[in-house]
């Protein structure tokens, strides 16, 4: 990523950022068995970022800066199975390993949370080596079940459950502990009724079953210490939906 500007220098010598560069790594497979009923794709990667573009917040706005130096590392799996003629299940999953090697970053804007090194440094600046990457949760998975079933000779039955986790991870580039997205786990299902030549389906969809809900977004309220906002994930959702299909 080539480099460039903030809007206004509030950061304090943060008008100019640099370029990014970053070195990649990917060993892959993908295969296929059980007389092609059954497939497994699993990826490692391994990212070195040199002057990686992070964005904070800094008490009015967002700036962009650079840390020096980000290692971004992990697994992916991909696989999926027809355990009969008409039921499918998957699972999808994934490690990552994203941390900062090398940053000088902003500390909170929320004194209260500061650390020795902020106070030593008047809060504008704090060590984050070693530290969590934000918006990267470290495990991460999917899975499902689908059936897609005929009823006589003009209908079928679809049912699907899907259930996906989401480990906790920091909001905020500045690691600050109010500002994290908890573990979630989420569960969406659905059963229709469709037509065997597809010209119409009936549906009823719930979505985030369990009626869970994170933080997915948030900071720290502008000019107020001590005060955050956050964008909260959808409550539960109970669908019903009909499709008809014109021209056929």
């Amino acid at each position: 990523k080539s480099g460039g500007f903030n809007n206004n220098d509030a950061a304090g010598g943060n008008f100019e950022f640099n370029g990014e560069d970053v070195t990649s790594y990917e060993l892959g497979l993908k295969s296929r068995f059980w007389n092609g009923r059954a497939q497994a794709n699993i990826a490692l990667f391994y990212n070195n970022y040199d002057d990686l573009q992070v964005s904070f917040y800094d008490g009015t706005g967002f700036q962009t800066g650079n840390a020096a130096r980000a290692r971004v590392r992990g697994v992916e799996l991909d696989s999926r199975v027809a355990l009969t003629d008409t039921l499918t299940v998957g699972v999808d999953a994934a490690y990552l390993d994203a941390q900062y090697k090398d940053y000088s970053g902003p500390c909170s804007t929320n004194s209260n949370v500061w650390g020795a090194e902020c106070i030593t440094s008047g809060g504008v600046f704090q060590d984050l080596t070693g530290k969590q990457m934000d918006s990267a949760p470290k495990w991460s998975t999917h899975l499902f079940a689908d059936n897609d079933m005929p009823i006589g000779s003009n209908l079928y039955l679809n049912t699907r459950f899907d259930l996906s986790y989401s480990s906790d991870y920091p909001l905020q580039t500045d690691q600050d502990p109010t500002n994290v997205a908890d573990s979630l786990l989420l569960a969406d299902a659905r059963i229709g009724l469709d037509s065997a030549d597809g010209n119409w389906g009936i549906a009823l969809v719930a979505r985030n079953l369990f009626d869970n809900r994170i933080t997915a977004f948030g900071g720290s309220a502008p000019l107020l210490p001590g005060v955050y906002w956050g964008d909260i994930t959808p409550p539960r959702q109970i669908e019903l939906s009909f499709s008809w299909r014109f021209g056929g």
